[in-house]
Protein backbone atom coordinates (compact mmCIF):
# COMPACT_ATOMS: atom_id res chain seq x y z
CA UNK A 1 0.00 0.00 0.00
CA UNK A 2 1.31 3.04 -0.86
CA UNK A 3 1.34 5.90 2.04
CA UNK A 4 -0.56 8.89 1.36
CA UNK A 5 -1.35 12.45 2.42
CA UNK A 6 -5.26 14.25 1.48
CA UNK A 7 -6.34 12.58 -1.81
CA UNK A 8 -4.26 12.07 -4.57
CA UNK A 9 -1.04 13.28 -2.51
CA UNK A 10 1.82 10.77 -2.17
CA UNK A 11 4.21 11.55 0.89
CA UNK A 12 7.44 12.28 -0.23
CA UNK A 13 9.02 14.90 -0.60
CA UNK A 14 11.71 14.49 -3.03
CA UNK A 15 12.05 12.57 -6.05
CA UNK A 16 15.75 10.32 -6.25
CA UNK A 17 17.74 9.26 -8.94
CA UNK A 18 19.52 5.50 -8.84
CA UNK A 19 22.45 7.41 -7.34
CA UNK A 20 20.49 8.93 -4.40
CA UNK A 21 21.07 12.77 -5.80
CA UNK A 22 18.12 14.39 -6.60
CA UNK A 23 16.08 14.99 -10.00
CA UNK A 24 15.23 18.55 -9.82
CA UNK A 25 13.91 17.97 -13.76
CA UNK A 26 11.58 15.28 -13.30
CA UNK A 27 7.72 15.90 -12.96
CA UNK A 28 6.23 15.68 -9.62
CA UNK A 29 2.92 14.25 -10.75
CA UNK A 30 1.94 11.25 -13.02
CA UNK A 31 -1.39 10.91 -14.46
CA UNK A 32 -3.03 7.88 -16.76
CA UNK A 33 -5.22 7.35 -19.03
CA UNK A 34 -8.12 5.09 -18.47
CA UNK A 35 -11.07 6.38 -21.09
CA UNK A 36 -10.42 7.12 -24.41
CA UNK A 37 -14.00 8.23 -25.80
CA UNK A 38 -12.83 9.58 -29.16
CA UNK A 39 -10.30 7.27 -30.56
CA UNK A 40 -11.80 3.99 -29.85
CA UNK A 41 -9.93 3.05 -26.76
CA UNK A 42 -6.64 3.74 -28.17
CA UNK A 43 -5.03 6.00 -25.50
CA UNK A 44 -5.90 3.80 -22.82
CA UNK A 45 -3.35 3.12 -20.75
CA UNK A 46 -1.13 6.16 -21.46
CA UNK A 47 0.94 7.30 -18.54
CA UNK A 48 2.50 10.83 -18.39
CA UNK A 49 4.43 13.22 -18.27
CA UNK A 50 7.57 11.86 -20.15
CA UNK A 51 9.66 13.21 -17.27
CA UNK A 52 7.94 11.59 -14.34
CA UNK A 53 9.04 9.62 -12.07
CA UNK A 54 9.34 5.88 -12.56
CA UNK A 55 7.89 5.33 -8.89
CA UNK A 56 4.96 7.89 -9.60
CA UNK A 57 4.02 6.17 -13.01
CA UNK A 58 3.17 2.98 -11.47
CA UNK A 59 1.60 3.57 -8.36
CA UNK A 60 -0.74 6.05 -10.06
CA UNK A 61 -1.95 2.79 -12.01
CA UNK A 62 -2.93 1.27 -8.88
CA UNK A 63 -6.25 1.88 -7.15
CA UNK A 64 -6.23 3.84 -3.98
CA UNK A 65 -7.07 7.09 -2.80
CA UNK A 66 -3.44 8.73 -3.78
CA UNK A 67 -4.69 9.56 -7.07
CA UNK A 68 -7.40 11.78 -8.00
CA UNK A 69 -9.80 11.03 -10.89
CA UNK A 70 -10.27 13.29 -13.81
CA UNK A 71 -11.89 13.76 -16.90
CA UNK A 72 -11.28 16.09 -20.20
CA UNK A 73 -13.37 17.68 -22.06
CA UNK A 74 -13.45 19.99 -25.47
CA UNK A 75 -14.90 23.39 -25.48
CA UNK A 76 -18.83 22.11 -26.20
CA UNK A 77 -18.21 19.98 -23.21
CA UNK A 78 -18.08 16.49 -25.11
CA UNK A 79 -16.40 14.19 -22.75
CA UNK A 80 -13.20 12.94 -24.43
CA UNK A 81 -11.01 11.51 -21.99
CA UNK A 82 -10.84 10.18 -18.04
CA UNK A 83 -8.01 8.99 -15.96
CA UNK A 84 -5.92 9.45 -12.88
CA UNK A 85 -3.73 11.73 -11.54
CA UNK A 86 -1.03 11.64 -8.29
CA UNK A 87 1.60 13.85 -7.42
CA UNK A 88 3.96 14.75 -4.63
CA UNK A 89 2.69 16.05 -1.03
CA UNK A 90 3.97 20.09 -0.98
CA UNK A 91 4.58 20.24 -5.05
CA UNK A 92 2.74 22.95 -6.85
CA UNK A 93 -0.82 21.49 -7.22
CA UNK A 94 -1.86 23.39 -9.97
CA UNK A 95 0.91 22.35 -11.89
CA UNK A 96 -0.22 18.68 -11.25
CA UNK A 97 -4.01 19.50 -12.14
CA UNK A 98 -2.89 21.09 -15.55
CA UNK A 99 -0.39 18.45 -16.23
CA UNK A 100 -2.95 16.09 -18.15
CA UNK A 101 -4.91 18.81 -20.19
CA UNK A 102 -1.03 19.84 -20.89
CA UNK A 103 0.95 17.15 -21.32
CA UNK A 104 -1.72 15.48 -23.49
CA UNK A 105 -5.49 16.77 -23.84
CA UNK A 106 -4.75 19.46 -25.64
CA UNK A 107 -1.93 18.55 -28.05
CA UNK A 108 -3.46 15.25 -28.79
CA UNK A 109 -6.92 16.22 -29.19
CA UNK A 110 -7.58 19.54 -28.24
CA UNK A 111 -9.05 19.24 -24.76
CA UNK A 112 -9.96 22.55 -23.38
CA UNK A 113 -10.79 21.26 -20.05
CA UNK A 114 -10.25 18.93 -16.94
CA UNK A 115 -12.17 18.53 -14.51
CA UNK A 116 -11.55 16.76 -10.95
CA UNK A 117 -15.02 15.48 -9.47
CA UNK A 118 -13.99 14.64 -6.17
CA UNK A 119 -11.07 17.98 -5.91
CA UNK A 120 -12.95 20.85 -7.24
CA UNK A 121 -10.44 23.30 -6.36
CA UNK A 122 -8.31 21.47 -9.22
CA UNK A 123 -10.46 21.96 -12.00
CA UNK A 124 -8.57 23.92 -15.21
CA UNK A 125 -9.59 25.21 -18.45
Amino acid sequence: MTPTTPLGMVKQTWIPTIDGSIDATAATYAWVITEDRIEDGRSKGRLGPSNADDHLLEIVQKSGSHRVRFRMYDDDGNYYYGGYVTYIAGSDDEDAAFGPLADFGIPFAGAVQILYKDRPELDCS
